[in-house]
This record gives C-alpha cells, structure tokens and sequence, in this order.
C-alpha cells in the first residue's frame, strides 16, 4: 500500500473509530468558539428559514383552497411545496444553535432528515 493510500485510510479509520491522537488536555478543555459574526449569520439563516416556510405555506393554501387547482399537475407542486417547508424548517435548529452559540441537538437526525429530503424530490 502507498504512503497516500495508507493516510486515506487512517482518515477513514479516525472517522469511525476517533482520533487516538486527541489529548487529554484537549478533551478537558471544552472551551466554545464563537466566530465574530454569529449573530448576522443566526439572523439570516432564521430570516430564510422564516420567508421560505411562509411561502410555501402560503402555496400549499391557494391551491388548497381553489377549487380548480386541484388536478395532479397542482398536486405535484403541494407536494414539492411540502417537501421545501420542511427542508426550510431544517434551518430553524441550525439558525437558534449559530444564535446561542451551542451544538445543534439532534444533530445526527436533523442530517438524516435533510438527506431524506433531498431523495424526496
């Protein structure tokens, strides 16, 4: 095996397994690291978050509510319309973890269902 070859792999395996190479020091002192521009970035991650919900919220209502948008071509567009509610209601943990400057909870399931939802359409 080559030396490149060998190093992909030691990456992998620190991946699934952790780094042996993390101290001691370095695991006791968990101090955060808020970057200087948090705030701004916490606002417009809610802020589109917020406008992306709202609209296709809004979009789910007309056709739900007209009469004559209820064909399958129109239900094609509420089920893309829910589809990116939901992707646009992912941001909202993300946006409130920049903000309080914390780990997001959850993190692995908001991933999984990002991902899911990027399948979807």
């Amino acid at each position: 095996m080559s030396a490149a070859g060998s190093a992909v792999a030691m990456i992998g395996a620190n991946l699934r397994f952790g780094s042996s190479g993390a101290s001691n020091s370095s695991l006791l002192n968990n101090t955060k690291l808020c970057p200087p521009g948090g705030a701004a970035s916490a606002a417009a991650l809610l802020a589109l978050s917020g406008l992306g919900m709202s609209a296709n919220l809004a979009l789910m209502t007309v056709i739900l509510s007209k009469k004559q948008l209820r064909r399958w071509s129109h239900g094609l567009l509420f089920h893309q319309a829910v589809v990116d509610c939901a992707r646009a209601a992912i941001l909202l943990p993300l946006g409130i973890a920049v903000l309080k400057c914390v780990p997001v909870y959850k993190c692995s399931l908001v991933e999984t269902a990002f991902l899911l939802l990027a399948r979807m359409v």
